[in-house]
Parts: structure tokens; sequence; C-alpha cells
């Protein structure tokens, strides 16, 4: 699920889901479900890899330059704001696209599959 940018960012975000189950070559499975719909990647990067820190020019590499990780490391959100920006150089999002100011509150299960 991964796309290999030039410069490394967040990605692999796979939206509108219900449910998502991933498992292990040795069949270990884990089903990650929801009442509502949300949103998960699950990619070879920790966030660290990808996003370098506040001034880039510093330590940011080039994507080929990434090493993969053995552990596969899944984000699950139940809400995202970003969608939609203008440019993808400092732009905010457009209105509709960003997230009021409020508790959120999303629940989600992490059920272990028998094979």
């Amino acid at each position: 699920m991964f796309t290999d940018y030039a410069r490394p960012q967040e990605n692999g975000n796979r939206t509108d889901v219900k449910w998502v189950s991933l498992f292990t070559e040795k069949g270990f499975q884990l089903k990650i479900s929801s009442e509502n719909n949300f949103n998960f990647s699950a990619i070879n990067q920790k966030i660290e890899d990808l996003d370098s820190g506040y001034d880039k020019r510093l330590t940011q590499s080039h994507g080929k330059l990434l090493n993969r990780r053995k552990n596969v490391f899944l984000s699950v959100d139940g809400f995202s704001s970003g969608l939609g920006c203008v440019n993808s150089w400092g732009a905010i999002p457009r209105n509709e696209y960003l997230l009021p100011y409020k508790s959120y509150k999303f629940n989600y299960w992490v059920s272990p599959i028998e094979n």
C-alpha cells in the first residue's frame, strides 16, 4: 500500500471502510472493524521515516533511500482532515475538508481470527 514518492510522506490511506483484515505468512490474522466507516493505512515504514520534522532541508531523504522495515505499521483513523488541498506546499485544505474543532469519539474493535 506504499507509494514511493520522491519526497517521503504519509500515504497509502484507504477511506470509507467498515473492516480490514491483516495476516502474517504463518496464518495469524487480525480484523479491525467498526460500526462507522474509518480510514486506515498499513505500510512498512514508521511515520518518523516519512516525516523528518519541521526543517526538511536538514534531514529529508529521497523515497528511494528508505529501507523497507520488516514490521507493518497500522494506522486506524475515525476522522481525517486535509483532503482537497489546493497545493502541496502549505495551503490549508478547503473549508469543506476541515474538521471543526470539537471532541470526536470513534470506536473500533481489534479481533483475532482463527484459521
